[in-house]
């Protein structure tokens, strides 16, 4: 396998596991286990939000997913256009409603900073030249900040 064919790969399997953990539940989890088992191997912090909210939260989640999708599509593709669309869709402009960012911790509102800025920076790295490499490198940093915040983080609903 060459290496460009690894890194595609390797960002395959990122989208997956991250769409594993938006789901909320720990890879672990898939397994059959009882609701109890799994509730005391969580120790991630919960975040309670209205059944609103939360989809809110998760909607933000998810288009950041898309965006992830569209820059590996441009990537294979060798279209470094759609890379840059794909990364503002997700740029600090698409940052959730402000009443809704003050129930949620500050290192889960810094996390989603982070990762909006760096889909901006992408966005003008493609736009000032950047090349396929740097891009990934970018994208490498970018889904630090996922990784981190899904270990960190759970959603659950208020009831």
């Amino acid at each position: 396998m060459n290496t460009r064919t690894t890194l595609v790969c390797g960002l395959a399997t990122l989208v997956v596991l991250t769409s594993l953990a938006m789901s909320q539940r720990p890879l672990h989890a898939v397994q059959q286990r009882s609701a109890g088992a799994e509730e005391a191997t969580d120790t991630r912090e919960r975040i309670r939000l209205a059944p609103a909210e939360r989809d809110a939260v998760l909607a933000e989640m998810r288009t950041m997913l898309q965006s992830l999708s569209g820059i590996v599509h441009g990537l294979v593709a060798g279209d470094l256009v759609m890379v840059e669309e794909a990364a503002r869709t997700s740029s600090m402009r698409a940052a959730i409603d402000p009443q809704l960012q003050k129930k949620l911790p500050p290192h889960f509102l810094q996390l989603g900073r982070r990762v909006h800025t760096r889909f901006d920076q992408l966005a003008d790295a493609i736009k000032t030249g950047a090349t396929k490499d740097d891009v990934l490198k970018r994208l490498a940093a970018l889904t630090g900040y996922c990784v981190a915040c899904h270990a960190a983080y759970r959603l659950e609903e208020t009831r």
